[in-house]
């Protein structure tokens, strides 16, 4: 077989010819001899995954040899790895296929695209979206002492307490409790048997100071731990140390953290103090 008649078998295998109609509807007879006597010179592509004008672009050294697009494909783009089309991504190809290497689209047209095979690697979406923010991790070295200035109700303050020692994932530290001579005998014992039971380090003033310098003493029992200022009538979800202490050293210059809550002046959630949790609003839920 010559050449030409070598190539132009070829052509008869790469050209789809209902698709071949459609893209050209000037065609009228065999649409095989038009491709081979017309098409061919003025740059018509045989079949949706040729694309003659994107590969004389894609390969400029292709316009300096003279060589129709396709003809060059075939005579020395396969042996060179080439494109036939945008979507078409050779490599991949024959990597997926092995047995597409002496001519991949002319396997695809025979066998993949009636597989349904792709032609190129499937995007996922996921690599082309912003990185979500990494997660704030603290150090696990550093303590973290919670300093509870208390002084009067004794629901109010058993529930804050609680909900600090019943934390699952709280940071190494101690429960530093100040009494703040409280008048309410009943608190102070409930405080004396929490800190006989090692649960809490209790500080007791001797006249009332004020939350401000009992936090201070405080602070000086917390020695060189990080510290937390938390108000006895306050009720803290689970994790919220070690989250609090997370955002700490997220940055170089981090100095201190106010979470919000319902009522925290400035930093309350709901812009303005002494908002009310909605009924059948739970703590988890608004954490």
């Amino acid at each position: 077989m010559s050449g030409d008649a070598a190539i132009e078998r070829l052509l008869g295998l790469i050209l789809d010819p209902p698709w071949y109609r459609a893209r050209h509807p000037d065609v009228s007879g065999d649409p095989l001899r038009h491709f081979i006597d017309h098409g061919l010179e003025e740059g018509r592509d045989p079949c949706r995954w040729f694309d003659s004008v994107w590969y004389r672009r894609r390969y400029p050294d292709v316009a300096a040899t003279g060589i129709l697009p396709l003809l060059h494909y075939l005579t020395a783009g396969i042996a060179l790895g080439r494109d036939p089309h945008p979507r078409f991504d050779t490599a991949w190809y024959v990597e997926q296929h092995p047995e597409a290497a002496n001519n991949p689209l002319l396997f695809h047209l025979q066998t993949g695209a009636v597989q349904g095979w792709p032609t190129e690697r499937r995007v996922a979406i996921a690599d082309y979206l912003p990185a979500p923010p990494r997660r704030a991790m603290g150090p696990q070295a550093v303590a973290v002492d919670v300093i509870i200035p208390v002084y009067r109700d004794l629901d109010l303050t058993r529930r804050c307490i609680r909900s600090v020692l019943d934390d699952p994932d709280r940071p190494p530290g101690r429960v530093i409790v100040i009494d703040d001579v409280s008048p309410e005998p009943a608190l102070r014992a409930w405080l004396k048997t929490l800190a006989a039971d090692g649960a809490i380090d209790l500080i007791r003033n001797r006249a009332n100071l004020g939350f401000v310098a009992s936090v201070n003493r405080g602070m000086v029992a917390a020695r060189d731990h990080d510290v937390v200022l938390l108000n006895s009538d306050t009720e803290v979800p689970a994790g919220w140390l070690r989250r609090l202490q997370a955002q700490a050293y997220a940055g170089e210059r981090v100095a201190s953290l106010s979470p919000l809550s319902n009522n925290a002046v400035i930093c309350s959630w709901l812009g303005f103090e002494g908002a009310p949790i909605s009924p059948g609003i739970s703590l988890t839920a608004l954490d």
